[in-house]
């Protein structure tokens, strides 16, 4: 399928969207996508007050646990200059809390402060601690949380779509095809995303830098690895580095990332260890410490829905090893470099060898400084994550630089690594979206293992199901695979991205 159709047609989708009357988000808003939203503070923090109009800073947002009955422990808030310890419970409704009679309960003593979405009566808590209450209904964009988060409310609106009943296994040929020039529409919209980076910011290096440094946060603690990223840029800590033997390169990245995280703020703690290499590490940092002005706080990390082989420790270390691949030569160069000198092949291999760390060092069996060791040793960062990382970062980058240096034949050649790319990635979206558009488990595994197809999978569902809102008789797509002949190129004009 030529891309300049799946344009037009996309074109269409999005015209198609602003006839469509909009669905009210908050009649599917529950308990659940609340605590979400909260978990990840994606409402508006801007001059927050509680009920009684005091100025409220969420410190830390809190922890899940399986053995509280409590939403989140260890929440940490400051109100009015003073900063409070405790426990979070989220409700849908504020009556919610009366209803559930929790004022009754074992359990919530402890609660210090209760977050809801509907203001629906003014009745007063009373309890022997107080409760500060926040209400969250103005500060939450549900249109915008719907359409840019994949994992928080796209998943609770889904609905099996028309062209699950539309496409049989003799259209796959043709829909591999018209997979694949979606994808490259993606492709070419993050390589958007860097060519504005690039232009506002003019330091090429340092965006690719934080771009790889989120994606080793995953979901929970992308936000923490971004803004590490920006307290270490890659050229003080290069500079950093090459004044040490090069057989600590890796040990002195560790410290200063573990540093810069407030993990090693506990000297107690670390020297805990059984092993000396946290205590090693810290005494690398407090040779360091002096050379930054800015850390994170230890409870800014998110531990809630992470298991513990995914923990931020492991993590760094993971990062801290890959980043030392780039301190002799800058990322820009060596990512250039696979590109013009290697064959596609060779190109994921190298990629491969760069990102991806196994089992290694103090963490290959260890989840923080002081935890048990597990039974045995797990990759620090497994290929999963290496294909998140070549696919959001690597290529569309490789796409941007093709263009820059207007090469048709460096562009196809991305492409082509593209096309070879076998490296699945977890993401419980697109598992949901295949097991509906393609009701055939023999063909599921297949298009589950490229990312060419899961990548194609996702824009379409953000082209076209997300814009209708899923009403399927408003859908292009659905009509698309009803008479694709209807939709040929020599019918549009030919639109470049």
């Amino acid at each position: 399928m030529d891309k300049s159709v799946y344009l037009k047609l996309r074109e269409k989708s999005f015209n198609k969207a602003i006839e469509v009357k909009d669905i009210d988000f908050s009649d599917e808003l529950n308990e659940e996508i609340i605590a979400e939203i909260w978990y990840r503070q994606e409402f508006d923090r801007r001059n927050l007050q509680t009920l009684d109009y005091k100025k409220i800073v969420i410190l830390s947002p809190g922890e899940k646990t399986s053995i509280s009955v409590v939403d989140f422990v260890n929440a940490r808030v400051n109100i009015n200059g003073v900063v409070y310890t405790g426990d979070v419970e989220i409700h849908k409704n504020r009556s919610d809390w009366f209803k559930h009679k929790h004022f009754l309960q074992k359990g919530y003593e402890n609660v210090v402060l209760h977050v809801f979405y509907n203001y629906d009566t003014k009745k007063e808590i009373k309890c022997n601690n107080k409760i500060f209450e926040v209400c969250l209904k103005d500060r939450i964009n549900l249109e915008s949380i719907y359409l840019n988060n994949e994992r928080i409310l796209s998943e609770k609106f889904f609905v099996k779509p028309k062209c699950g009943e539309i496409v049989q296994p003799k259209d796959y040929t043709f829909f591999e095809e018209l997979l694949f020039t979606a994808a490259e529409v993606r492709l070419c919209l993050k390589s958007e995303q860097f060519n504005r980076w690039f232009i506002t910011k003019n330091v090429e290096e340092q965006i690719l830098y934080e771009k790889i440094c989120e994606a080793y946060g995953y979901l929970n603690n992308r936000d923490n690895f971004l803004t590490l990223s920006r307290f270490v840029p890659i050229k003080k800590l290069r500079e950093i580095v090459c004044n040490y033997p090069k057989n600590l390169k890796e040990e002195i990245i560790e410290s200063v990332y573990f540093g810069i995280s407030g993990f090693l703020d506990n000297s107690e703690h670390i020297h805990r260890s059984e092993d000396n290499y946290p205590t090693k590490l810290y005494k690398l940092w407090k040779q360091l410490e002096c050379k930054f002005t800015k850390k994170l706080n230890k409870q800014q990390w998110r531990f809630y829905k992470t298991r513990p082989i995914n923990f931020p420790y492991r993590r760094i270390a993971a990062l801290s090893k890959t980043i030392s691949n780039f301190i002799e030569f800058r990322i820009t160069t060596i990512l250039n470099n696979f590109l013009l000198n290697f064959d596609e092949n060779s190109v994921i291999e190298h990629l491969k060898n760069i990102f991806y760390q196994p089992a290694s060092g103090f963490f290959a069996n260890m989840c923080s400084f002081t935890s048990k060791p597990l039974q045995k040793g797990y990759p620090l960062f497994g290929e999963e994550k290496v294909a998140t990382i070549i696919i959001n970062v690597v290529l569309p980058y490789w796409i941007y630089y093709s263009r820059k240096q207007n090469n048709s034949e460096l562009y196809k050649k991305v492409l082509s690594v593209y096309d070879r790319l076998k490296l699945k990635e977890k993401n419980s979206l697109v598992d949901q979206f295949v097991k509906k558009i393609i009701p055939y488990p023999q063909h599921e595994k297949y298009f589950l293992s490229y990312p060419k197809f899961t990548q194609g999978l996702i824009q379409i569902y953000k082209d076209f199901c997300q814009p209708v809102r899923h009403k399927c008789n408003n859908c292009y797509f659905v009509r698309f695979f009803s008479n694709p002949n209807l939709y040929k190129k020599e019918n549009y004009d030919v639109i470049e991205l």
